[in-house]
């Protein structure tokens, strides 16, 4: 069955009959079916693919010229099945990295948000030291708030460093 848009009418013995301009050919939208390996690709996995085929090259995992043949078909490939056999061999290691690349995003996350929790409460604590010295109460209240403030920043602290242990411990046993 010809897509509406390729049928055009021939008369033939007085009748119109629709037939297709690309009679016994197929079309593109009958090459391209739903399925997951025909779903086209952009520069930006193609990219994303020869990032991934550099560093195996680099961790030795690929020669030169296999490397090179493989960027040639990525680059090449137009659907998501052309890409599936270039990396079919490195499926393990590719997991591994990527294991890897979360783990350091999350050590990176968590140490970012101990900094932060750090120069908040240090920053708070000086505005309410220096208020208590200015106003010249003999009290110390600044204690209170640094009680209950400072254990949570502490245990953040310990559970940032503990995870950052683990972490290198994952990536040594790795």
């Amino acid at each position: 069955m010809c897509h509406p848009r390729h049928q055009r009418s021939i008369a033939t013995a007085g009748t119109a009959a629709p037939r297709c301009h690309n009679a016994g050919r197929r079309h593109r939208h009958e090459e391209m079916p739903n399925s997951p390996g025909v779903e086209r690709i952009g520069d930006a996995q193609r990219e994303d693919l020869a990032v991934t085929l550099r560093a195996a090259a680099a961790d030795g995992r690929l020669d030169l010229t296999e490397l090179e043949e493989r960027l040639e078909h990525t680059w090449a490939a137009r659907t998501l099945g052309e890409l599936a056999p270039i990396t079919a061999d490195l499926e393990l290691w590719i997991g591994q990295r990527r294991k890897t690349e979360q783990r350091t995003s999350a050590a990176h996350t968590a140490r970012s948000a101990l900094r932060y929790s750090i120069a908040t409460f240090l920053t708070a604590m000086a505005i309410m030291v220096a208020i208590w010295l200015l106003t010249g109460s003999g009290y110390a209240w600044p204690i209170w708030p640094a009680m209950t403030w400072g254990p949570w920043v502490i245990m953040q602290w310990v559970i940032t460093h503990s995870y950052r242990r683990h972490a290198k411990h994952l990536h040594t046993a790795g």
